[in-house]
């Protein structure tokens, strides 16, 4: 059996915070006010790339504002 062929994977676009920020706000009522499931959205569907932590503490803080 020969070597199985990595899964070709489409670039994920790299973002700064404040683009983080209003993709939170854009996709919330879609995807809804939970940090994995937007998480997961934004790195699957959108092709954003965004590192745990940092995307956690935006998520937060939009959060806060929209719904203290």
């Amino acid at each position: 059996m020969g070597a199985r062929p990595k899964p070709s994977r489409p670039p994920q676009r790299r973002v700064d915070d404040a683009a983080v920020k209003d993709l939170i706000l854009a996709l919330a009522p879609a995807v809804g006010w939970r940090n994995s499931d937007m998480l997961a959205h934004l790195r699957h569907v959108a092709g954003v790339s965004c590192e745990q932590r940092r995307f956690a503490t935006l998520f937060r803080a939009v959060k806060a504002e929209v719904c203290p």
